[in-house]
């Protein structure tokens, strides 16, 4: 692969897999599931909805994550990629699990029914 050559197909299909994590996270409010925002009026095709997209949106994430991957590491090698890629995975994750996750539960047992 040519550093300059673009996957126009997978960058759409991760764009429109981005597109139905917004579909599948607001169609939850609305089907019969537990979720932490819920409408009073829930509907059974949006259950139907949630488990379609869910049962192949994160596979095929993890999918486009490995095929892009793969040609990082024979462009680069695996130490180039190790000293880039976790600095840039886990200091989001520390930050995120430190302060949103924690006002989140905060927010969600102050609130709760």
């Amino acid at each position: 692969m040519k550093q300059s050559e673009r996957f126009n197909d997978l960058d759409a299909l991760r764009g429109i897999l981005m597109v139905l994590g917004i579909v599948l996270h607001s169609a939850n409010i609305f089907s019969p599931n537990t979720w932490a925002i819920q409408n009073i009026e829930t509907s059974h095709y949006y259950q139907h909805l949630v488990d379609f997209i869910h049962a192949f949106r994160m596979p095929a994430f993890f999918i486009v994550s490995g095929f892009f991957l793969h040609f990082s590491y024979q462009r680069h090698g695996a130490s180039i990629i190790l000293n880039q890629r976790v600095p840039r995975i886990i200091i989001p994750l520390i930050v995120t699990a430190i302060t949103l996750n924690s006002l989140q539960y905060s927010f969600l047992n102050d609130y709760s029914e």
